[in-house]
């Protein structure tokens, strides 16, 4: 299956975390760190209450990969949610030991004396 082409108009919005005064280094800056900072909505959705300072309109053309693409980055997402779930397991492991080894120490210190 071949790649398709999805073509939407969103409100375009600056969030909270960036200030008018980086809208000047728009004129100047490159294209795509300009389009990254701005965030993209529904038309009909109002964020001024969420912070963000509405900059205008957003023509998007968004190519979608195809199918086997797709499956595969979505295996690749995957498997690095399980290293990371791995890490943070192993990490909570050595904690748990680390106290059980405190626990026992006390224990022999006791039986010591």
């Amino acid at each position: 299956m071949t790649e398709r082409i999805v073509v939407a108009r969103l409100s375009a919005w600056l969030s909270p975390h960036h200030g008018l005064s980086e809208l000047d280094d728009f004129n100047s800056s490159d294209p795509t760190r300009v389009v990254s900072a701005v965030s993209f909505f529904q038309p009909w959705m109002d964020m001024a209450s969420h912070g963000y300072t509405r900059i205008g309109d957003a023509d998007i053309a968004l190519t979608i990969n195809d199918e086997d693409s797709l499956r595969e980055a979505a295996v690749e997402s995957l498997r690095e949610q399980i290293k990371a779930v791995r890490a943070e397991a192993e990490n909570k492991i050595t904690e748990l030991t680390r106290r059980i080894n405190e626990l026992q120490a006390i224990e022999y210190a006791k039986q010591g004396k």
